[in-house]
């Protein structure tokens, strides 16, 4: 196995800092230890040394941090869903409001760790939608 390079974009071409990772050649004993280095695996563990902050915790990741799909989602940071046609979905209004509500309190939650942690992110608000195609 080895490790693969990021692909070129705009990210990867303009990050500020390197991350040192070394392959695991030992046994290792932890309390907690999280597969994958994206962002669901990086938030566990912080949430994780937040709660308990004396836990051994071990992050493996088979390639590079936010190596998938956290490291390819253009770095939007949205409330809402991918798609806004609710008719197929088995939930009730009342779950959709709630599924809602986790989006907001999700982007608050981001926003609170870019502050909380000082994250040099450049966050900038907003989005853009963009019409692919002349019927968009």
């Amino acid at each position: 196995m080895y490790l693969m390079d990021y692909s070129d974009n705009y990210y990867v071409r303009t990050k500020a800092f390197s991350i040192n990772t070394n392959k695991l050649n030992e046994s290792l004993q932890c309390d907690v230890c999280i597969i994958g280095a994206g962002l669901s695996g990086i938030s566990s563990a912080l949430y994780l040394s937040k709660l308990n902050p004396d836990l051994n915790i071990v992050i493996l990741e088979k390639n590079k941090v936010g190596w998938g799909a956290s490291g390819r989602n253009g770095g939007q940071l949205l409330h809402g869903f991918s798609s806004e046609n609710y008719s197929s979905q088995k939930h009730t209004q009342e779950e959709i409001k709630i599924l809602w509500q986790f989006t907001l309190d999700a982007v608050r939650e981001v926003k609170k760790n870019i502050k909380d942690l000082n994250i040099q992110c450049d966050l900038i608000e907003g989005y853009v939608l963009a019409a692919v195609s002349k019927s968009h």
